[in-house]
């Protein structure tokens, strides 16, 4: 591409700097501040280009993030509707085949209870932070029988 010849002034602090910025390159000052102005120049392209696509960037990526975090709420959904009915059918055994009453049941299904949290807190033993928060939430310390909030 051919060149074109600018003459600017710049202050006499900037002069010092770009002169010695060019003789530790080995490139006269004409040439090092045409370097200059072309970089900030691609530069000032660039940056109002990543202006106009920031917005649709971050559009898609809240997109993905809703629809992953809708799929995260399925999943829980899942596991609380599983979980609740395996608990209630265990129940259910335990009392018309096991001839149990409600009080043996229950202390039968705390034991069970008891055992499994144990094993979930060894298991998330490795994992940074997740142990506190998953073995802090409310939802995991109702006791049989309770109701989750």
């Amino acid at each position: 591409m051919a060149k074109k010849r600018l003459v600017t002034a710049v202050d006499e602090d900037v002069y010092s700097l770009i002169s010695e910025q060019s003789k530790s390159r080995g490139l006269s000052v004409y040439v090092f501040a045409g370097d200059l102005l072309t970089k900030a120049s691609l530069n000032t392209e660039k940056h109002a280009a990543d202006q106009l696509l920031a917005p649709h960037i971050r559009m898609a990526v809240q997109q993905e993030l809703t629809r992953m975090s809708d799929q995260i709420i399925e999943m829980l959904v899942r596991i609380y509707m599983e979980g609740g009915t395996s608990r209630r059918l265990t129940q259910l055994l335990l009392a018309q085949t096991g001839g149990l009453d409600s009080n043996s049941v229950g202390s039968a299904m705390q034991i069970a209870w008891d055992n499994t949290y144990a094993d979930m807190s060894v298991s998330l033993a490795g994992l940074t932070g997740w142990k506190a928060k998953v073995t802090k939430n409310s939802l995991l310390r109702v006791e049989p029988g309770q109701q989750a909030e």
